[in-house]
């Protein structure tokens, strides 16, 4: 074994942990049931592949219990993992940077092959409207040209005599005056109107503020609801377990790694989200009631699910 290897097992806690339980003599299967675990959660463990576990949180229970099982030093190991998680998220975080950059990437070319193509339409379309509007203004100056061939001279009109001139005058004077005169009438019977319509509002105002008598405000201060319990959760464990509990506002309530003979018991008023880590070793009541929670329970063994 080279030397970068050597180095590489002493900073990678999983390679440590499977050591000292080779010198324990130890299989993956006793492990598991002295932890309360499946076989599959300490393989991952020991094989560092800490994807399928949901939190670190959870990891981290795990990676303590097994420490204290082997006699290794919980704190050094700890500190191991956690150089190892933050290197896994870095990467993490750069991957989807670059994943991101490439996404962005193509968007752009394609919304540059977009624009390309919608600006070849727009010059194709104003192209075709251009040639059309042409050929009509040809067509249109065409038939204005032919038609003014066509039409005869304008005939003239011989101008009126100065009598008849003078007596369309005195009739156009006559007609105005009786406008006027008709206007002046009209205008006057709308003024009596209007002084008429604004007296009688001034009066019905009067009335209404004559009439009209002060109200008292009644105030009165509304009691705060109070939240009203829905009902009651029990969880009673007969093994080792890591246990979380959540309220509607994703708020945590409680988390604790749960010993065997532990038992939680809380009133609720809103919705809560409950994960376990190892639900085998879990029984839920709701309301004095045994809750089911077998479909939630993953390939690990742990659960999540929401109680309304």
């Amino acid at each position: 074994m080279s030397e970068q290897e050597e180095v590489q097992e002493i900073t990678h806690p999983g390679p440590i942990l499977r050591a000292a339980r080779d010198e324990l003599r130890l299989s993956i299967d006793e492990v598991a049931s002295q932890l309360h675990l499946r076989p599959s959660v300490v393989a991952m463990i020991e094989s560092e592949n800490y994807h399928d576990f949901s939190s670190d949180v959870f990891l981290k229970g795990y990676f303590r219990s097994y420490c204290r099982l082997v006699g290794l030093h919980e704190e050094r190991m700890v500190e191991l993992l956690e150089r190892q998680l933050t290197v896994i998220v870095e990467e993490k975080r750069q991957l989807d940077k670059q994943q991101a950059d490439e996404k962005l990437k193509a968007k752009r070319i394609h919304l540059m092959k977009l624009t390309g193509v919608a600006g070849s339409i727009v010059v194709v379309c104003a192209l075709l409207v251009w040639t059309l509007i042409g050929s009509e203004n040809e067509h249109e100056l065409e038939q204005r040209s032919d038609s003014s061939l066509e039409s005869p001279g304008a005939v003239v009109e011989p101008p009126a005599a100065p009598e008849e001139v003078a007596e369309e005058n005195d009739s156009v004077e006559l007609v105005l005056v009786d406008e006027k005169q008709s206007a002046a009438e009209t205008l006057g019977e709308t003024s009596a109107v209007t002084d008429v319509a604004i007296q009688s509002s001034n009066l019905d105002a009067e009335d209404q503020s004559s009439e009209s008598q002060p109200v008292d405000e009644v105030s009165a201060l509304s009691n705060q609801d109070q939240p009203q319990v829905r009902g009651t959760i029990s969880i009673t464990f007969t093994g080792d377990c890591w246990f979380e509990i959540y309220d509607d506002q994703d708020n945590r309530i409680s988390a604790d790694l749960m010993r065997d003979g532990r038992k939680f018991d809380y009133e609720f008023s809103t919705a809560l989200r409950v994960v376990l880590g190892d639900a085998s070793v879990a029984q839920v009541f709701v309301n004095d009631v045994q809750y089911d929670i077998s479909s939630y329970v993953s390939t690990t063994g742990r659960a999540e699910f929401t109680v309304e």
